[in-house]
């Protein structure tokens, strides 16, 4: 923890010593932009000042170009005049390298130069052309760009003039004169240069033309963007200080750059910066010694105080003290004396008031305990309302509707049921209907359930409201479905084994006749000879006539229909006999076979798809005999069975044929019994789920989802077995039932082997 000392000692220092600081940057920044600026503005009135004075240098040099067209007729004037006139004025203006007067028909009248010698037919160059064309064109004064003389190497600008006549005003001669750019820009420069400054002209295309060192000019450098920062990097690569401003000629506008180095343009504020660096410095000094002494003045009485306090926390009061200081600190002293005198009775009267107070704080947790726990243990959701809004509700009514708690406290009871519920639900909500009654609820996905809704009124915050409990009973709704459908099968299976028991009798009877027909028609014995003789035929001629009739197939047919029938009968008692909870020893293949034919002649099945139109495989293994509840274990086989053939009646079949394949195989004290189809496959959720109650993948109405589980349930809890799903989407599944050998391991009832 830090000490009183320390804590005014820094703030003084940042109060005192962070601003002083603070102000000498700001000082120093001021003062270096204010020169910036200064130098900035210096600069731009020099280029402009340059600007200007090119400008009216070249005005001067045209108006003295003009002035040859003030001798009367001097447009009429011959050749050899005109060159001598113009000679004259390339003598009188060093400024001048050459003239040229040309025909409007671009013919050289004249043509005269101060270095070098012409001949008239000599042909003007391109800029020259250019500049002509646009004069004789435009009737005035034109600018063709800076060029190098290919002769001299100096720069020149080419300006065209054009001279009428002065009685018909039309232009019949154009003039063209070479400016020599440097001796123009020294003489316009040379008495304007400060220290570490440059001033330099660039051409249209970012060429530097004219420039106080030559090499850049000479190495033509370019430069394609000057733009507007007032400190930029200058030719030579260090930091400067420039404006510029555009100089028009004509069409043409060359740009004037004026810069100055930084560090000579910047030295006064260099010089301002130190000075007031050093007076910070010292008025630095001067608050570091004050703040000392004032620290000082402050915490040693603070000191003794604090001495004072240490010893009443030990629970001991202290006599008094005194302390000599600024009149605060006495007036602390004196305060903490008469705090001493009170401090312990305070004490006393706080403590019982907190045990008092944490007494009440426990029984108050201890009650919002309950009464949370009372709320959120619901086995349905319950919500507090006025008038249909909700103001307060629970968890489970978050679990049922599938909104957050946040969304139900800004919701209503009408949103949580469905349009043809929402007329009863708001009826008894307004009539305070404490009954229970059953709704259709709707939860945030739009899914519809089944409700069943309980209302009370009870005082809330100082009014009436009514708790409103929302029950999910989809559970309670399929039981009562599974409980009548199973009720339906046992009736059902005592129906079908009435049925059996009476069809059996004609079954027999019919299967007797064939066999006494048989006998009677086609057997060879002493009876039936004698009785063909008294009717006047052989018993060999019967014979041949029912042969030759094909009555003994009929027959024969006949037979064997009604064994197979008899056999079905056969299968039907055996699936639906109820054996309680004897054990027997089964052979499984031979369970697994009566199933399949059990399936094959399943009349629901049968609507929808065939089943002796799959191909079936089976591998067996011997002796695979298993201790077991028959009709139980039959269940499993058939509900697999009748499974495996629906989720192949939803695929369509290419390249080959629905196909059950059935193995058994002993692993391990276990017979495995394996029903793979190569339907559709199951999707790795509905692989997950697929033993659940009440899942079914199949469409509304054609199943309840509840075979597979009770399969489950015989497999695994009456004997002790697994049952396992395999499956590869889009190519097949398989369940594999694991039963052990010597049957469940807690065995209840009769054994029988």
């Amino acid at each position: 923890m830090q000490s009183l000392y320390s804590i005014l000692f820094r703030s003084y220092m940042v109060l005192a010593l962070v601003p002083l600081i603070l102000l000498g940057f700001l000082l120093t920044f001021w003062i270096s932009v204010g020169q910036i600026d200064a130098s900035y503005r210096q600069e731009q009135i020099m280029a402009d000042h340059i600007a200007y004075d090119l400008k009216r240098h070249f005005s001067v040099l045209e108006d003295k170009l003009f002035s040859l067209n003030q001798f009367k007729e001097f447009v009429a004037l011959p050749d050899q005049e005109m060159r001598d006139v113009a000679q004259e004025m390339i003598a009188r203006q060093s400024s001048i390298s050459s003239i040229i007067l040309l025909g409007d028909k671009g013919d050289i009248k004249a043509r005269v130069s101060s270095n070098s010698i012409y001949s008239r037919i000599e042909p003007l160059n391109g800029d020259g052309k250019s500049v002509f064309a646009k004069t004789l064109e435009a009737g005035t004064v034109t600018y063709g760009p800076v060029y190098d003389d290919p002769k001299s190497g100096e720069p020149l600008m080419v300006v065209g003039l054009p001279l009428e006549d002065r009685r018909t005003g039309k232009v019949e001669v154009v003039l063209l004169a070479e400016f020599r750019l440097d001796i123009i820009w020294k003489y316009v420069t040379e008495q304007n240069y400060q220290e570490g400054e440059y001033i330099y002209l660039i051409g249209e295309g970012g060429n530097v033309l004219a420039h106080p060192n030559p090499s850049y000019v000479l190495a033509k450098r370019k430069i394609f963007d000057i733009g507007e920062n007032r400190i930029r990097t200058n030719l030579d690569g260090s930091w400067g200080i420039g404006a510029y401003s555009d100089l028009r000629l004509g069409d043409l506008t060359y740009k004037i750059v004026a810069e100055r180095e930084a560090k000579i343009a910047l030295v006064p504020a260099i010089r301002s910066a130190g000075m007031a660096l050093v007076a910070t410095l010292l008025t630095a000094v001067l608050v570091l010694a004050a703040t000392l002494r004032n620290v000082r003045r402050i915490n040693n009485p603070v000191k003794l105080l604090t001495e004072a306090a240490l010893t009443i926390k030990e629970d001991v009061f202290y006599p008094g003290i005194s302390v000599r200081g600024f009149k605060e600190i006495e007036e602390l002293s004196q305060a903490f004396d008469s705090m001493t005198g009170n401090l312990h009775r305070m004490v006393e009267e706080l403590e019982h008031e907190v045990a008092v107070r944490k007494e009440s704080e426990q029984e108050l947790l201890e009650s919002e305990e309950r009464l949370r726990a009372l709320h959120n243990a619901s086995f349905g959701g319950i919500a507090i309302h006025e008038h249909g809004k909700i103001i307060d509700c629970n968890q489970g009514l978050a679990a049922v509707s599938g909104f957050s708690l946040e969304e139900l406290s800004e919701m209503s009871i009408a949103q949580l049921v469905t349009e043809k519920s929402l007329s009863t639900v708001q009826k008894n909500v307004r009539n305070n209907v404490e009954t229970a009654y059953e709704a259709k609820g709707v939860r945030k996905d739009g899914s519809i359930y089944p409700a069943r809704l309980e209302s009370r009124s009870i005082p809330y915050k100082g009014c009436v409201v009514q708790v409103l409990e929302f029950r999910d009973i989809t559970s309670q709704k399929r039981a009562e479905e599974f409980i009548v459908q199973n009720e339906k099968m046992m009736s059902l299976g005592g129906l079908a084994a009435g049925m059996a028991h009476e069809i059996n009798n004609p079954l027999a009877a019919i299967v007797g006749s064939c066999q006494n027909l048989r006998n009677r028609l086609l057997k060879e014995n002493p009876v039936n000879i004698k009785v063909a003789e008294e009717c006047g035929t052989s018993l060999e001629k019967v014979v041949s006539y029912v042969q030759a009739r094909g009555c003994d197939n009929m027959v024969h047919a006949i037979q064997e229909s009604g064994r197979r029938a008899a056999d079905i009968v056969k299968d039907m008692l055996s699936f639906s006999r109820r054996n309680g909870k004897s054990l027997v020893r089964n052979s499984v293949r031979d369970l697994l076979d009566n199933t399949v034919k059990l399936v094959s002649n399943d009349y629901d099945l049968k609507k929808n798809y065939d089943f002796k139109k799959i191909d079936i495989i089976r591998d067996y293994e011997q002796n695979a005999n298993v201790l077991c509840y028959s009709n139980q274990i039959q269940q499993v086989f058939f509900n697999l069975l009748k499974n495996a053939a629906h989720a192949m009646a939803d695929k369509e079949y290419v390249d080959d044929n629905p196909q059950l394949t059935l193995r058994i195989y002993g692993k391990d004290n276990m017979v495995v019994i394996e029903v793979e189809d190569n339907g559709p496959g199951l999707a790795d959720d509905d692989r997950r789920k697929v033993f659940e109650p009440f899942f079914s993948t199949k469409g509304p109405g054609k199943g309840t989802g509840l075979g597979l589980s009770v399969s489950y349930f015989i497999v695994v809890k009456q004997h002790c077995g697994s049952m396992e799903v395999f499956s590869e989407p889009g190519e097949w599944t398989r369940f594999a039932v694991s039963l052990p050998v010597e049957g469940p391991d807690n065995i209840e009832g009769d054994v029988l082997v």
